[in-house]
């Protein structure tokens, strides 16, 4: 009679061990769904959030009252390097156009260790790539300050902006977040000079 108490306790201990591991496995099993679900969400809420704010930009690239305040700049082939957004920026305002750069050195033809250059807008063509992709707009516009016409393309992905500057074969990338002219913070340079 020990015996088969034995062999019923074994048995009684060995079915309850494989329900607690059965158990186990099912609430493992619930938490990995949970847990991809969770990235799910997650991850659609931040694709609604960067659709946003594309939208936000678009329209106010659209309404022509644009600031992208740059906090990195470079040229073609060098090094982003950061900078000050009050005086790094693109300005869009109706038809008129401003780019300035300093290193706010004091220096440069602007005094602040760059240029400031001011301009009108002859085309502006916008263009959305798509749900998940940037927003981009290509500018031209002419200045008295240069030979021909400069062109600005800019790409909008969530909250941030990057814009190239294209004028007689050189460029200048602009990297930042944008605003209105009115919620910006710039610090506009009246000292004029050439481009590049």
């Amino acid at each position: 009679m020990r015996k088969y108490m034995m062999m019923l306790v074994a048995v009684m201990f060995v079915a309850t061990a494989a329900m607690a591991q059965e158990d186990t496995a099912v609430e493992k099993t619930a938490e990995k769904l949970e847990g991809k679900e969770l990235r799910k969400q997650r991850k659609k809420e931040r694709l609604e959030l960067f659709e946003l704010q594309k939208q936000e930009a678009s329209g106010l690239l659209e309404s022509r009252d644009f600031v992208l305040q740059a906090e990195r700049i470079s040229g073609k082939n060098t090094i982003p390097i950061n900078v000050a957004n009050q005086i790094n920026f693109i300005r869009i305002d109706g038809d008129d156009l401003i780019v300035q750069y300093g290193l706010n050195a004091g220096a440069g033809r602007n005094g602040l260790g760059g240029v400031t250059y001011e301009g009108k807008i002859r085309r502006f063509d916008t263009k959305d790539l798509g749900e998940g992709k940037s927003h981009n707009t290509r500018i031209q516009f002419f200045t008295p300050y240069l030979n021909g016409v400069a062109t600005i393309n800019i790409r909008i992905r969530g909250n941030q902006a990057q814009a190239s500057v294209w004028s007689n074969g050189e460029v200048l990338n602009f990297e930042g977040f944008y605003a209105s002219n009115e919620n910006s913070t710039i610090t506009q340079s009246q000292t004029l000079g050439s481009f590049f």
